[in-house]
């Protein structure tokens, strides 16, 4: 009966040949996978250590407190692309030969990681929007959350592609090949539109407040609409550059350009959480503002009461003062401009 060991032995290394990409392009891209993964777990452990600090220390802890729309999404998002890096990682070592095995569900998992990030990402563009698009379009609201429920079905076909590409090698047929791309193209192209969408309810909304409030804009709002815009930037430049590298073949650093594509998704992960931190100061500087008013009217009312005396001559014209005042706020009628948007003087904007 033969003994020996008879652990995995590692394939021969591959022959370099000019479809491959350089061995220096084949570490770059790894280090960049690594790098971004590494930065999302350091981001993520602050927006943890952050929402652990100046969250719950406002009200007693439930995990309702700290399980909020906008911290799970959030959360998940930050997770997701940190799994989608760290197995891309090991993919692209398993691709060149450098692994003792090359794990079948590996692609399968890549997939499963990135639909799950568009899901997230998704959903927290529409807990994020959701009070302007009611005030804005309050009769399109429900068919827009329809669609935005409809999400995790369409980034589920990218799935279906993929576990047909590697359990049952569909791949090389043309039928499923289209399928393949079109989910791809469907889900990304998905989640742009929507993303689009709710920024430009948001810069409907300042619009609003600037030809109807005299100018007077809701901070929070210009934040969101701020950090919003610049992550759908930044994901539509990251997918320009990944049309770019299906263009380029792997030996013309058609795998770094497609690593760098999908890098710049943490740089969208970042920008919500900065947008979160910011919205947190924002409500802090209106609270401590609310505090100097409060503080100023105790003082004038204290200083009033000690200086202020009533006197038979001074309160009949007072008294009189008061319903002329009156007379006049009650003929007066509100115009219905002011009207509609008095629900921008303070949207419900909490997403910190």
């Amino acid at each position: 009966m033969p003994t020996g060991d008879f652990s995995p032995v590692p394939p021969p290394p591959l022959e370099p040949s000019a479809s491959m990409p350089s061995e220096p392009e084949i570490r770059a891209t790894i280090h960049l996978y690594w790098c971004v993964s590494a930065i999302l777990v350091v981001a993520l452990a602050y927006l943890m250590c952050f929402v652990c600090r100046h969250e719950l220390k406002l009200k007693p802890f439930s995990w309702c407190s700290v399980a909020t729309p906008f911290n799970i999404t959030l959360f998940c998002g930050a997770v997701s692309l940190i799994c989608f890096y760290v197995l891309s990682s090991f993919a692209t070592i398993a691709a060149y030969g450098t692994l003792p095995y090359s794990p079948d569900g590996l692609p399968v998992g890549i997939t499963f990681a990135l639909a799950s990030a568009e899901v997230s990402y998704c959903f927290y563009s529409w807990y994020r929007s959701q009070a302007i698009m009611e005030i804005l379009f309050p009769s399109w609201t429900s068919v827009v959350q329809l669609v935005v429920y409809s999400t995790p079905i369409i980034c589920s076909l990218q799935i279906i592609a993929a576990m047909g590409n590697v359990y049952f090698g569909l791949l090389g047929t043309t039928i499923w090949y289209f399928f393949t791309v079109t989910s791809v193209a469907l889900a990304i192209s998905f989640t742009m539109i929507l993303d689009t969408t709710f920024i430009a309810s948001f810069l409907c909304a300042i619009k609003s407040m600037q030809d109807d409030m005299k100018g007077q804009i809701d901070e929070k709002c210009v934040i969101i609409a701020k950090y919003g815009a610049a992550s759908c930037a930044v994901f539509y430049f990251a997918h320009i550059i990944l049309a770019v590298s299906s263009t380029l073949p792997n030996h013309l650093m058609g795998e770094l350009v497609y690593c760098i594509s999908f890098a710049l998704y943490g740089g969208v992960v970042i920008l919500m959480i900065c947008m979160k931190i910011a919205l947190h100061h924002e409500s802090r500087k209106r609270s401590a503002k609310g505090k100097q008013r409060v503080e100023k009217a105790k003082s004038i009312v204290a200083g009033s009461n000690s200086t202020f005396f009533v006197t038979p001559g001074n309160s009949t014209n007072m008294l009189e003062k008061s319903k002329n005042q009156l007379r006049r706020g009650t003929s007066t009628d509100q115009s219905p401009k002011i009207l509609k948007t008095r629900s921008f003087q303070n949207p419900p904007l909490d997403t910190a």
